[in-house]
């Protein structure tokens, strides 16, 4: 095999052309994470991205987008942004995962999205734990899927409720399924912040690299890639807003958002079922809710598709310091996730340390205005 190395957006109209067919032609690789669109546009934020071109004698067989980061250390393209990572080739191909990393230039490559049919072929070079991934299905009639939804989930059921009730107390509803909107988009950078800061989270938003790479995708429009900004409005007030990307049979939850002052509504849940009625009066057959143990994830699905998370590696010493360092950390993460008393203290741990932010931040906000006033 021939590997070929090259920044996302130095690919020509062919081979662009060649990785659109291949997703038309195998549903598994048809998320709107797998589109070239997503990859230039993070590259161009991101100096770390690449795309390895694989051929055999005569042909182009594969792209496989990547990251490569210092000491030989290698992850798939937007590796915690990205709810779908792959080797975008023909359904039958085969690769040999030791190969793609020396091709590559990396001793270890980590993953947490690969599509679930070839984690086979990662697991033969490294560690690979299969998770589920939530979908709606929305091939079906929509009205049939949420009468369903209603009988077998009260969550869903109190939701329906919740949504005449905000109508009645707050105002009429009204729910746009893309929102060209500035100000909207702002709002939900504004939400998802607050609520990183709020849970203890790591904020995506503040990283400039990361929100300039939104923003791009934000203003991206082809025939095959969009992204679609979803928005409830209750009266004159935003009560929810979600961020999702559209591909041409399905689309793919990513950031939603809602408005803590209105969280008795379920804002949040009300939201994601007016999405799913436009998207099945959109024509797709498949709303993704992504990797999660999230509730909310299992009252709406319909089934689970399956992603790997893990490591791929090759001999060598900087392989071998990634797993010293690396090892005890995924020991525990295994542990906490795989014990629900244990995920949901470290829930509780994470959101006393966003108390604790949020207190500092206003501490810090009072000292500066006191220190203002004090000022001759």
């Amino acid at each position: 095999m021939k590997v070929t190395i090259c920044k996302p957006h130095e690919l020509g109209f062919g081979e662009l052309s060649l990785w659109r067919n291949w997703q038309k032609a195998d549903p598994r690789l048809a998320s709107p994470f797998l589109a070239p669109e997503f990859a230039i546009a993070f590259a161009n934020h991101f100096e770390a991205a690449r795309v390895a071109v694989l051929e055999d004698e005569a042909n182009i067989v594969g792209f496989f987008p990547y990251e490569k980061r210092p000491l030989g250390v290698g992850t798939t393209l937007a590796y915690n942004f990205s709810d779908t990572q792959a080797v975008i080739c023909s359904a039958g191909f085969q690769f040999d995962p030791i190969e793609l990393l020396q091709a590559c230039g990396v001793a270890v490559l980590e993953f947490d999205h690969i599509v679930g049919h070839q984690s086979f072929q990662f697991s033969q070079a490294g560690r690979v734990d299969l998770l589920p991934a939530p979908v709606i299905d929305l091939t079906g009639n929509f009205e049939e899927w949420l009468k369903d939804k209603r009988q077998t989930s009260s969550n869903i059921k109190q939701a329906t409720r919740k949504q005449r009730k905000l109508h009645h107390e707050i105002g009429s509803i009204n729910f746009v399924y893309d929102s060209p909107e500035p100000a909207d988009f702002a709002q939900l950078m504004a939400w998802k912040s607050a609520q990183y800061v709020r849970t203890g989270r790591s904020d995506r938003f503040a990283n400039p690299r990361f929100r300039g790479f939104v923003e791009e995708l934000f203003a991206t429009r082809t025939g095959d890639f969009q992204l679609r900004l979803a928005r409830l409005q209750a009266g004159d007030r935003t009560a929810a807003l979600c961020l999702s990307l559209r591909a041409p049979d399905r689309l793919a939850h990513w950031f939603p958002a809602y408005d803590t002052s209105l969280a008795s509504y379920s804002p949040g849940s009300i939201c994601l079922i007016n999405l799913a009625e436009a998207a099945a009066k959109d024509g797709l057959s498949r709303l993704d809710l992504g990797k999660g143990s999230e509730a909310y994830k299992q009252w709406f699905k319909n089934f689970d598709d399956q992603v790997a998370e893990g490591w791929i590696q090759r001999r060598s010493p900087a392989a071998l310091l990634r797993q010293v360092q690396q090892g005890p950390k995924r020991a525990v993460l295994q542990l906490v996730l795989g014990n629900p008393r244990l995920r949901t203290a470290a829930r509780s741990a994470l959101k006393g340390v966003g108390q604790i932010r949020q207190a500092a931040a206003k501490a810090k906000s009072s000292d500066r205005f006191r220190q203002k006033a004090q000022r001759p």
